[in-house]
């Protein structure tokens, strides 16, 4: 530049540093010179659009990378980012438009599936995010976004059965996340096959001692399966475990009302509440009664209490990307 102040491409490249830098607004200056000294820049057009959009200024990027496609109307890159622009500006309806035009072209690119499924549930189209998500599936069975958002609509469908295959394979790319293979369980519990259950949780707790979410619902299980002296003992354990993180019991949790459900402890802040506050109380509860009286009696305040909250890693919520614990 010293050289030449109206290189175009020294211009670009001076920019492209700032932009990597994170300077977005001084590269954005950058590519505006080397536009004015070169017009027919294609370059200097594309990183001023994509610096654009990352600045949130969405119609300035839509208008060059409109008037790109008008000169090389075959650039997959080019297309996907109108397609990825109008989506970020909330323009659904276009977005998919453009993501359909960019399916046709390339139609075994996984993540542009995927994309198109997304574009679908925000118009509340399920069957065609399904649709899509599957096919993304089908290309590339490694995405953890894509077979977590499967397996999660087929729990919100109580297709226990076919979730469970999703989450397996999510807990044999990931087998250092726990929380996996305690979807894993909690499914085989809501297809009622609890003695299962029971034995991934156990396998877990050999495995994650300390780990509170799977000492919860062994209290459950346990419970369930009308096992008083393992009740006791997983209460025990879970009281110790709580102590030593430092989680406040659910009874200072606010009631109901302040509960937050075990799928969005990752947005706030990484809180171990239990999966059914209502229904962890009474287990707790169960658990004290329970050692005055035969092994055969069942807290029946506690299974109707959990016939009707969702006491499991499950909630009812809209199907999107905080449904899963993290």
């Amino acid at each position: 530049m010293n050289h030449n102040r109206y290189n175009a491409k020294a211009l670009v490249n001076k920019g492209n540093c700032l932009y990597a830098r994170g300077e977005l607004e001084g590269a954005r200056q950058l590519y505006h010179e080397a536009m004015g000294a070169e017009a027919d820049c294609l370059e200097a057009m594309y990183n001023l659009a994509v610096a654009s959009k990352r600045l949130g200024d969405h119609g300035t990027a839509l208008n060059l990378f409109e008037k790109l496609h008008a000169i090389i109307p075959h650039s997959t890159e080019v297309v996907w980012q109108i397609a990825d622009a109008f989506d970020s500006s909330g323009q659904s309806r276009a977005a998919m438009k453009w993501f359909k035009i960019l399916s046709a072209r390339v139609p075994t690119d996984p993540g542009v599936l995927a994309r198109l499924g997304s574009v679908h549930l925000k118009e509340e189209d399920e069957t065609q995010a399904f649709h899509y998500h599957q096919e993304s599936f089908r290309y590339l069975p490694a995405n953890m976004d894509v077979i977590s958002w499967l397996g999660a609509y087929f729990v919100k469908n109580e297709m226990y059965e076919k979730a469970v295959a999703y989450f397996e394979r999510a807990a044999q790319i990931a087998p250092g996340e726990v929380k996996w293979r305690l979807m894993v369980a909690s499914c085989h519990r809501r297809s009622g096959d609890y003695q299962l259950a029971h034995d991934i949780y156990r396998a877990i707790h050999d495995e994650y001692p300390q780990n509170i979410e799977c000492l919860r619902y062994l209290v459950h299980i346990c419970d369930d399966l009308g096992k008083k002296d393992a009740v006791h003992e997983y209460v025990v354990k879970l009281r110790k475990a709580e102590r030593a993180v430092d989680v406040p019991p659910p009874e200072q949790h606010g009631g109901d009302g302040g509960h937050v459900p075990a799928e969005h402890a990752g947005a706030q802040g990484g809180r171990n509440d239990p999966p059914g506050e209502s229904a962890y109380q009474q287990a707790m509860v169960a658990a004290a009664a329970k050692a005055s009286r035969p092994a055969a009696s069942v807290n029946a305040a506690a299974k109707a209490t959990r016939a009707t909250h969702d006491d499991d890693l499950f909630a009812d919520d809209d199907l999107d990307d905080t449904l899963l614990p993290s």
